[in-house]
């Protein structure tokens, strides 16, 4: 088997997969969402939200509990679903996610994973790629389904594949330059995002032109990320010989 390159092998021998469910007991960052555990993922994501960390302030909601932010889930599985083609990167493509209860302090979760698509695919920048797809659903303690991913990544060639070919025009990244007065406006709107408490807001309460509040984030920055990387998954997928074995 060819390493590092993505062809009619290669292909073949990661769609062999498709349909099959994937060990993953090396996926997780945590696998019991304790309030440590919960507190820790709410300071990376910047929400202090006391359903989060108040233990005394849940048992007064909907919830009836101290519960944890919904994506607490990429902690306990990071939605990655890329097989085989060893040697190839992997990028992120993105998640769709439906849940269908809270995540509740003490929980822990075995999480089902089926390889479920791979979809060939060429571009200006890679002559041949591959998008795998994964469906991920996230099962309690109690055997209760809680939430259900769709997780995508893009498998690109490394190397000279990833730079611009000859006569093309790379178009550097400017980054936006706050001014003090656009922080302190950011700040006063994350500051005065109202809380609904213990007052749920249930569907058949919404008609339609209602507007939903706005909840602000940012400006994202390098410590940001690294919060987000500290609490979700350290250097789980990153790490040498341990991610190789990972991932392979």
């Amino acid at each position: 088997m060819t390493w590092g390159q993505i062809n009619d092998e290669t292909l073949a021998a990661a769609a062999e997969l498709i349909g099959v469910p994937l060990r993953r007991n090396h996926m997780q960052w945590i696998e019991t969402a304790s309030r440590d555990a919960i507190r820790h993922f709410a300071w990376g994501i910047g929400d202090n939200n006391p359903m989060w960390l108040d233990p005394d302030y849940g048992p007064s909601s909907p919830a009836g509990t101290m519960v944890a932010p919904p994506c607490l889930l990429y902690a306990i599985d990071s939605t990655i679903v890329a097989p085989k083609l060893a040697g190839v990167q992997w990028i992120y493509a993105g998640t769709e996610w439906t849940w269908y209860d809270h995540i509740r302090m003490n929980d822990t979760f075995k999480v089902d994973v089926v390889f479920t698509k791979q979809e060939v695919k060429t571009g200006r920048r890679f002559g041949k790629w591959a998008l795998q797809t994964g469906e991920l659903d996230y099962i309690n303690q109690h055997g209760q389904l809680i939430a259900s991913a769709v997780g995508k990544c893009a498998r690109t060639p490394r190397g000279d594949g990833s730079k611009p070919k000859k006569g093309e025009e790379s178009q550097g990244h400017v980054p936006h330059r706050y001014e003090l007065s656009e922080l302190a406006d950011i700040e006063e709107q994350i500051l005065s995002e109202p809380r609904r408490g213990a007052e749920p807001l249930y569907w058949e309460d919404i008609v339609v032109g209602d507007t939903v509040p706005p909840v602000i984030k940012g400006p994202l920055t390098i410590t940001d990320i690294i919060a987000w990387y500290s609490a979700c998954q350290g250097a789980l997928h990153y790490g040498g010989v341990h991610g190789d074995a990972v991932r392979y």
